[in-house]
């Protein structure tokens, strides 16, 4: 039984990624800041399924509290999921400066943490999947969520990078793309009754599409034919034009 660990299980992407690894017979490890959410994810699956490990990964030290409660526990890590983090709308300089840095721990340092710990670990094991859920967002400015899609920006580089790096090794490393997806990160973040939202795709259509093709081994995964046209659009379309854009469909 290979064990899975899944950042940001207790809603959203991550929640559907727990329950879809649960089904195919892995073992689960869940963890988030909501514990009740946790508890509920796993509840109608076999005990010896799953491991909860209540982390936030926006204090500096969380993902290293988090790959020693996993130690102390003595698991194995196989597959890792990069999932967790949040974004906020709003100027960069009206947004609280605390609530940025705590986005980009979460959505950068902790998953670089994260990825380069059991990264040592796959190496001595003889090979393993990292996948980080970054976002089409990435591939173009965000005015008015500046930071958010910098992070995002940085995951996808980050992740493109390390798999060249571990190309012809058993050690796979791939990245999902999602754009709009219908999960709680639009209230979160503020801006589901954005242009951006009109449209969101299913979460457990984005997550089907993820998992068939993380699994097969594809580096880069971008699900739905918009999505893909958008980044492929990136590549033609000047920078100050494609902020102009993001700004406009980030607006009520």
């Amino acid at each position: 039984m290979q064990t899975v660990l899944i950042t940001g299980a207790s809603s959203g992407l991550g929640a559907i990624f727990a329950q879809k690894f649960l089904k195919d017979g892995y073992h689960v490890i869940v963890t988030a800041r909501n514990l009740a959410q946790l508890e509920a994810l796993v509840a109608d699956y076999p005990q010896e399924q799953w491991t909860i490990i209540q982390q936030d990964l926006s204090s500096q030290n969380g993902a290293t509290l988090l790959y020693e409660a996993i130690h102390r526990r003595k698991l194995t890590v196989d597959i890792l999921i990069n999932n967790a983090g949040f974004g906020l709308m709003g100027e960069f300089h009206a947004l609280s400066l605390t609530q940025q840095l705590a986005m980009m721990q979460v959505n950068m340092t902790s998953l670089v943490e994260l990825s380069y710990l059991f990264l040592g670990d796959m190496e001595a094991q003889g090979g393993g999947k990292i996948l980080n859920v970054a976002s089409v967002a990435g591939y173009l400015p965000g005015p008015m969520m500046a930071i958010y899609y910098a992070t995002k920006a940085f995951v996808l580089s980050f992740s493109q990078a390390l798999a060249e790096e571990y190309r012809g090794t058993p050690i796979q490393i791939s990245v999902l793309a999602p754009g709009a997806t219908k999960t709680n990160f639009a209230q979160v973040a503020r801006v589901e009754k954005t242009k951006m939202f009109a449209v969101p795709m299913a979460a457990e259509k984005v997550v089907s599409i993820a998992y068939k093709q993380f699994l097969r081994g594809k580096h880069t995964i971008i699900p739905g034919k918009m999505n893909q046209a958008l980044v492929v659009a990136t590549k033609f379309v000047p920078r100050p034009l494609l902020a102009r854009v993001a700004k406009a469909v980030t607006r009520d």
